[in-house]
């Protein structure tokens, strides 16, 4: 049985691959591909939640808030035999030849060797072949993404834009070279297989990305065989909406007060700020110290895999 892991990454439509598989789960059935939904839609982030861990236990703790810590403990100790006996399952079934997994938390949170290592020494051994999808936007796209929903999302962040930008360095997880390093190490040069997605030519857009997910796992793609969902697009904020939520975000979480995400006054408050018609654009300065950084790692990548990016 052959194994295609979509690894992420995060803000690269992983999304929008995870909802086709869910709607396509009985159609991909029948042509012998194995979709398990608590590793590919729903808990999808459980393989890396096992591979990664002690060391990404506060994100499944604190961030996703998956687990208390017993029960994240009692998880780990169980998965590995569980996984293993729902694919020999399968296997005697012969219903499958392939499977599929999709979770960009196996990018985001097995950021060091010791978790990618794991990951090949539990898959390895049980499939005939691994190949390693990886869908990634350009680094500036990714943190201005990122940065947005770190001020707009539960963790009410705070960091000023710039400060921000400090942190997108080489070697980080903005460091997609860097990061593929060690998943080639692991399951091989050969078997790791990019593409672009973003508005830049030559990268996916739309229904794009869909078709060429299709194609790396083996099938030809045809809209009569697969449902594909139409895709919501949400207006991102101008760059001073942001930096006025960031500062509602101090005000509310400080020693004096401090509000829940929920609360019912500054989700309002959150709300009305994002209908302001403020313009701004995200300083140019800073798309071009962050692109300056990974131009470099980005051009290696696309040349020792094979993708040329547009």
């Amino acid at each position: 049985m052959k194994l295609y892991l979509h690894i992420g990454s995060h803000k690269a439509g992983s999304t929008s691959i995870q909802a086709f598989l869910e709607d396509n789960q009985a159609a991909l059935g029948r042509q012998g591909y194995l979709i398990d939904e608590n590793l590919t839609f729903l808990d999808h982030w459980q393989l890396a939640a096992w591979a990664g861990y002690p060391e990404n236990a506060d994100y499944f703790i604190y961030t996703l808030r998956a687990f208390h810590d017993n029960a994240l403990k009692t998880f780990i100790q169980k998965f590995e035999t569980d996984f293993v006996n729902k694919l020999e399952q399968a296997k005697k079934s012969e219903q499958f030849h392939s499977m599929v997994i999709s979770s960009e938390s196996l990018y985001s949170q097995c950021l060091n060797a010791q978790s990618v290592e794991r990951l090949a020494a539990l898959l390895k051994p049980h499939f005939s072949s691994v190949s390693v999808l990886f869908y990634y936007r350009d680094q500036v796209a990714m943190a201005k993404s990122v940065y947005s929903q770190l001020i707009h999302g539960p963790a009410l962040g705070k960091l000023s834009y710039p400060d921000f930008v400090n942190t997108v360095q080489p070697e980080s997880e903005f460091d997609y070279a860097f990061q593929l390093e060690k998943w080639a190490k692991y399951f091989g040069e050969n078997n790791i297989h990019i593409a672009e997605i973003g508005r830049k030519p030559g990268a996916l857009q739309g229904e794009q990305l869909i078709h060429h997910f299709v194609s790396s796992v083996g099938l030809p793609y045809s809209s009569e065989a697969f449902t594909v969902r139409d895709k919501v697009s949400n207006r991102s904020s101008d760059y001073n909406n942001i930096r006025l939520i960031r500062r509602l975000n101090q005000l509310c979480s400080n020693k004096l007060v401090t509000l829940s995400y929920n609360n019912i006054v500054l989700r309002g408050m959150r709300w009305l700020i994002k209908q302001l018609p403020l313009k701004g654009k995200y300083p140019q300065y800073f798309d071009e110290q962050m692109a300056a950084r990974f131009k470099l790692g980005n051009e290696q990548m696309n040349a020792k895999y094979g993708v040329k990016s547009g």
